[in-house]
């Protein structure tokens, strides 16, 4: 690997050797360091989709550092009558004729530009030289398309580099203070410079109209339908006097709503003024709540989170605003608005709690009608009790043909309640209790009263006659239902008696 630029003893000394080579050169040679931040997977996606499909590709200068330890090369440097040297491991060096005095800062306006060259042998190459003081996420992202992709051609693109280079000496400390001086530079480099704030990044490319909306969201990463969304939000904060907005956002509209519509919006599918509408009534509700002093957490992520739960899910606003007082959310590591939100899901979320029905077949018209009043009244209890009843339906099935008592069996395995018909005294619906109660399932059982006359609206089929319970079910309680009004009588048996096995199980499941 060969590589060429100029070098320059800079302010305060440090020797500093600039120049181009191509991205997976530079990937080769260098390595992460141990002050390096860990690799975050989703950066490191976003900057390989930079890399590949970004209409404004800029690539600002790595920096690395380089301990040379070989004591004879600070004396080449500085030694006018050589030229070219090389290191013990054969790493040649090729300088015009200068030197590089020690303690000499130079100050003055016009510095001489020093060309330089570098030749290091393919097997010092993979011992990777350079310490990656600034671009380790930049150059992981290579280092993982290039693994994936040999013949990826992102890695052959030139971009700058600065080396800082520093040199073995006679002093026995002298690798451990190049060390310290690497670890120093990262840290002025990721800390003492202050970069534009979100919002500022934002209002440039927002405000105005320099970028096409098309532009504007490949920029950020985000759909149109979201930016349309960002605009009535910032529209919005611009217009009106918002507390929550100027106190813990520090009026930085443009970031706000950028995060709001990033992570709130982000499953809308079209732009409507009755959306922005409603997601403007939430900010209003927030800010009201926020000004009243109902939201006892002054938090950028917290308040944010409010925000986007009174807009996605008005009906649980006042539970998660409870929930937020009263546990010390903030208080959690790496607080973030998804975390917050998802961490709500988890403790409250609501499952529905499944219904098997076993009946006898008597005929398809009888089990759409069983299939109708079960839904009918499984709706209605969910409603009034505040949790999830879900039908699984009733000898209706889809997908491949399999077999039936197979499908059954699964459904039973899967339910939470369990409801056997036991009129007329199937064999299958008996088998289908036991197995329930094997399954440690709550069964509801039903029967009707008139189990030896022809059911109603159903002449195609008689009952066998005198046909009673078996004695080993003989102590199995059941409810009896008229025929006659067998609708409306399973409903009321379904009422009185589904909410309080939802208790129960709600109890034992510390629901």
């Amino acid at each position: 690997m060969k590589l060429t630029g100029i070098i320059e003893q800079t302010f305060r000394g440090q020797v500093l050797f600039r120049g181009f080579a191509t991205l997976k050169n530079l990937a080769r040679i260098s390595k992460g360091t141990e002050y390096q931040r860990d690799i975050d997977s989703d950066r490191i996606s976003d900057i390989s989709e930079y890399y590949t499909s970004s209409q404004y590709m800029f690539f600002p200068e790595l920096i690395f550092g380089w301990y040379i330890n070989d004591k004879t090369i600070l004396n080449n440097f500085n030694d006018l009558s050589i030229s070219t040297f090389q290191t013990e491991e054969g790493i040649k060096f090729k300088k015009a004729k200068y030197t590089l005095p020690e303690n000499n800062y130079t100050i003055g306006d016009n510095p001489t530009t020093k060309t330089f060259t570098i030749e290091i042998p393919e097997e010092v190459v993979a011992k990777k030289l350079f310490n990656r003081i600034d671009g380790n996420h930049r150059l992981s992202a290579i280092d993982e398309i290039m693994s994936n992709n040999a013949n990826d051609n992102i890695g052959d693109r030139i971009v700058p580099y600065s080396i800082l280079l520093q040199f073995a000496t006679d002093d026995p400390l002298s690798e451990i203070i190049a060390k310290q001086y690497e670890t120093a530079y990262f840290y002025l480099i990721n800390s003492k410079a202050k970069s534009l704030s979100t919002d500022d990044n934002l209002k440039a490319l927002l405000k105005g109209d320099l970028f096409t909306d098309s532009e504007a969201t490949s920029l950020l990463s985000i759909s149109q339908i979201q930016l349309y969304y960002i605009k009535d939000i910032v529209e919005f904060l611009n217009t009106s006097t918002v507390p929550f907005i100027t106190d813990i956002f520090k009026s930085e509209k443009y970031a706000f709503g950028y995060q709001f519509a990033n992570i709130g919006l982000s499953l809308v599918e079209e732009y409507t003024k009755e959306e922005s509408a409603k997601i403007i009534k939430s900010l209003e509700v927030v800010n009201c709540s926020y000004v009243r002093g109902e939201i006892k957490i002054s938090h950028k992520e917290i308040l944010l989170a409010i925000a986007i739960i009174c807009y996605q899910e008005p009906d649980n606003y006042d539970k998660f605003l409870e929930w937020i007082n009263k546990n010390e959310v903030d208080t959690i590591m790496e607080l973030s608005c998804e975390s917050i939100i998802q961490l709500f899901i988890n403790i409250h979320k609501q499952r529905a709690y499944k219904v098997f029905v076993a009946m006898p077949y008597i005929s398809f018209k009888r089990v759409n009608e069983y299939n109708k009043l079960f839904k009918e009244a499984l709706s209605e209890i969910s409603k009034k009790i505040g949790f999830g009843l879900e039908l699984i339906p009733i000898m209706r099935f889809r997908g491949e043909s399999q077999r039936i008592d197979n499908r059954l069996i699964e459904c039973i395995k899967k339910c939470d309640i369990f409801v056997g018909d036991l009129t007329t005294v199937n064999d299958n619906v008996i088998f289908e209790v036991g197995l329930a109660e094997g399954n440690n399932k709550k069964i509801l059982l039903l029967k009707a009263e008139e189990d030896t006359k022809q059911l109603p609206f159903d002449r195609a089929t008689l009952l066998d006659k005198d046909k009673s319970i078996p004695f080993d079910f003989d102590k199995l309680q059941y409810i009896s239902y008229s025929n006659s009004g067998y609708y409306n009588d399973i409903k009321g048996i379904l009422r009185n008696n589904i909410p309080v096995i939802v208790e129960q199980l709600k109890r034992e499941n510390n629901v």
